[in-house]
This record gives C-alpha cells, structure tokens and sequence, in this order.
C-alpha cells in the first residue's frame, strides 16, 4: 500500500506567494528607508566639498535647507566640535544670536540682525552690524556646483555623493 500523502491544510498560503510579499515588503522599505528621503531633499542638503575659491572658505560642510529654514553644520577641529547655525529664511529681519560654541571659527562677531530668502537654487542672506551691512549668496550653478559669494571672495563646492552623503555623521 502506497504510504500517505501530505495535503495543505485548507488555511495555508503557497510558499511562493509568502516570498514575494517579503520581498514587496522589504523593497517598500528601502523605498520608505533610502529613496524618498533623496527625492524630498532640496538642491542644497548634503555635505559640500570646497574645490576652488578662496582658501580661507571652510573646506567641507554640511547644509540642510527645508521649509524656509537654511542650516549649515561645518566640522572645525576644536575639541571636536561642528559650528552650526541655522537661518529662518522668510525675508523678514531677524536678531541673530552666536552659536553656542567656544571655538567660533565659521561665522562673524558682530553681527546684530539678518534677512534671508531661500528659492530652489540660490539662498541670500543680508547681515547688518552696527556700522556696515554685507550680503552673501550661495548660488547652485548646475548639477552638484555650488558658488558661495562673501566679502568679495568666492569659493567654488561640489556635492559629495549621495552614497557619501547618506552615512555622514551628524551632530
């Protein structure tokens, strides 16, 4: 007598069809994860690498610009630290306050108020001293070129790759 053959029971999905919803799930979230992260990024988010210009213009630097707002987070080897600061980019003056820091190394001393206007290529800012008023521009000039104007001195950045920028630390 033949021995027994084993039936699925009436509830049981095939196997393939179990696989193929862990791979639709998994790759939804890769989508979730890693995709729409860089689809939803402005021109500016990611880390920058100086490659002409002016010397003294910091070499790398990080910018997050989303929702009127424009951070920038540059690493500057004291005791570890990021000097960062973030602008409220609406065209309005607004009282800046100095970066909780003791290095101070990327940003001015004395500066009392600032405007700011962030479009999807270009973010200008205005900054007003008690005697003198300067404007900078950070200008995209074409896929991942970035051209910072300041003082009358010009630094020209390239985009690190979006690889490069996914597993950046940030402080």
């Amino acid at each position: 007598m033949p021995p027994p053959q084993a039936r699925p029971s009436a509830g049981a999905r095939p196997a393939l069809a179990t696989r193929i919803e862990g791979i639709l799930l998994m790759a939804f979230c890769i989508f979730l994860g890693f995709v729409l992260p860089l689809l939803l990024r402005s021109r500016f988010d990611g880390v920058w690498f100086r490659t002409a210009g002016d010397q003294d213009a910091p070499v790398e630097m990080q910018l997050i610009a989303h929702h009127g707002k424009f951070s920038v987070i540059i690493p500057n080897n004291c005791f570890n630290h990021h000097e960062s600061v973030t602008l409220i980019a609406d065209g309005r003056a607004h009282t800046w306050s100095e970066p909780a820091s003791n290095c101070h190394f990327a940003f001015e001393p004395g500066i009392n108020t600032y405007s700011a206007e962030l479009t999807n290529s270009s973010f200008k800012v205005t900054k007003n001293t008690d005697s003198d008023t300067f404007t900078e521009s950070w200008n995209i000039t074409g896929s991942g070129r970035m051209v910072i104007s300041l003082h009358g001195h010009t630094a020209t950045y390239r985009r690190a790759s979006w690889l490069r920028s996914l597993f950046t630390e940030e402080p």
